[in-house]
This record gives C-alpha cells, sequence and structure tokens, in this order.
C-alpha cells in the first residue's frame, strides 16, 4: 500500500532509502509490542497482588487464632511483609524499562 502510494504520488525513492524505512517500521513495531507486553505484565503484577492479599487477609482470622496472635498484628504483618513488597515489584515493572541506564545500554552505550 504504501509503494502504491509512493507510485501514485510520482514519488521515486532509492532501494537503500525503502530497505532504512522498512528496518525502522520493524523497530518501531517491536517496541510497541514491547511496550504492550509490560503493561499486561504489570497488570497481571497488580491483580495477583490484590487477591494474593485478599486472600491472605481473609485467611489472616484463621492464622492469628491458630498462632495466638492479634488480627491487628497480624494485618499489620500483612502489610509490611506482603502487601508493600508487592506494591513496588509491581511499580518496578513500570519504571525499570524507563531507567536512564538501561536506555542508554539500549543504545550502545557502556554502562
Amino acid at each position: 500500500q504504501f509503494m502504491h502510494g509512493l507510485k501514485l504520488a510520482g514519488i521515486e525513492l532509492d532501494r537503500k532509502v525503502l530497505a532504512a524505512l522498512a528496518l525502522r517500521a520493524q523497530q518501531l513495531e517491536a517496541k510497541q509490542t514491547s511496550r504492550k507486553r509490560l503493561w499486561s505484565t504489570a497488570l497481571l503484577a497488580l491483580l495477583l497482588t490484590v487477591v494474593g492479599s485478599f486472600a491472605a487477609t481473609q485467611l489472616g482470622g484463621i492464622a492469628a487464632t491458630a498462632f495466638h496472635i492479634q488480627p491487628a498484628q497480624l494485618q499489620l504483618g500483612l502489610t509490611l511483609f506482603w502487601i508493600t513488597p508487592s506494591l513496588c515489584l509491581c511499580l518496578l515493572f513500570v519504571l525499570l524499562p524507563m531507567s536512564p541506564v538501561l536506555a542508554a545500554n539500549r543504545k550502545g552505550l557502556p554502562l
């Protein structure tokens, strides 16, 4: 379609230019696919965090009784050792690819 449009417009391009355009189009498509995969991974991690945290909270009452601890202590422990680290990990899925160090490495620059 692109080539047909160029011919209709009367535009002639060198084969090298066309090859460079095709290569750039492939690179942009791969980058777009990578972004979609990144966001879907981050959303899945967030969903698993929410579901796991909900299940742990629901089962917390049983665990609190079994271990003879106060439910408030169990809630604090779940928040500190389960929910907060999980949310931080979800955030890393999104922020890490935007890191300047990784961007420089992708461009072929030394770390």
